[in-house]
C-alpha cells in the first residue's frame, strides 16, 4: 500500500499564518496530517525561526484536538 498525503483532507487546510522568509512552508501539509491522524495530548515545538511551524502545528491543534497543550521552546521571528 503506497503513502499518499493528498488521501487526507487534512493535508488540504490552508494555513492562517505564513511568513515570507521561511523554507517550512512546503512541510505545512503534513503538519497538518499528523495532528489529524495522531491527535497528540500535547505538543512542543523545540525552536523556531519565523514561527510558520509553530502557527500551522497551533492551527491544526485548534481544529483537530480538543485538549489543546502546545508549547514553543526557543526564539521565534529570528532576525538576521
Amino acid at each position: 500500500m503506497k503513502f499518499d498525503l493528498t488521501d487526507f483532507e487534512a493535508s488540504f487546510e490552508r494555513p492562517n499564518y505564513i511568513s515570507t522568509q521561511s523554507a517550512w512552508v512546503g512541510h505545512i501539509p503534513f503538519t497538518f496530517f499528523l495532528i489529524s491522524i495522531f491527535k497528540p495530548k500535547v505538543f512542543v515545538e523545540l525552536g523556531t525561526h519565523y514561527g510558520d511551524s509553530y502557527m500551522a502545528f497551533c492551527q491544526a491543534v485548534m481544529k483537530y484536538i480538543q485538549h489543546r497543550n502546545t508549547l514553543l521552546c526557543g526564539r521565534s521571528l529570528e532576525r538576521r
